[in-house]
């Protein structure tokens, strides 16, 4: 048998799924009063000439994931491996054939409604 979720005696202590901390509640509530003040900071610090590059492309990138969202990474290779794209018809083949190797070939459901005792009526 598997050991408790909770040894000691501890089921039901603690917060519900789903339900906020308070704390971060209460911390969210009072930063986002700065929210204006930090995106200005963050314009400020992208166009002072005299910031380290490193300062300014960190605040540039800052506002952009806000204003736009974080952008999308793609998957892809180098140029000796291209991204490659399989459809579903691509897996469905190859799947049956790495059954059919192991198994033999099985058509039609034949196999496995010969198998069942009681055979399904889709058989």
């Amino acid at each position: 048998m598997a050991a408790p979720k909770h040894p000691g005696g501890n089921a039901g202590k603690g917060r519900r799924p789903g339900v906020p901390n308070k704390a971060t509640a209460a911390v969210r509530e009072v930063a986002q009063k700065y929210t204006v003040e930090a995106v200005e900071a963050l314009a400020a610090v992208m166009r002072d000439a005299t910031a380290p590059p490193a300062a300014r492309v960190s605040a540039a990138t800052a506002l952009l994931d806000r204003g736009h969202g974080k952008p999308t990474q793609p998957i892809s290779g180098d140029d000796e491996m291209p991204p490659m794209a399989v459809s579903i018809e691509e897996r469905r083949a190859k799947a049956r054939a790495i059954i059919d190797a192991a198994f033999g070939e099985v058509g039609n459901n034949q196999g496995r409604c010969a198998m069942s005792a009681a055979a399904p009526s889709h058989c």
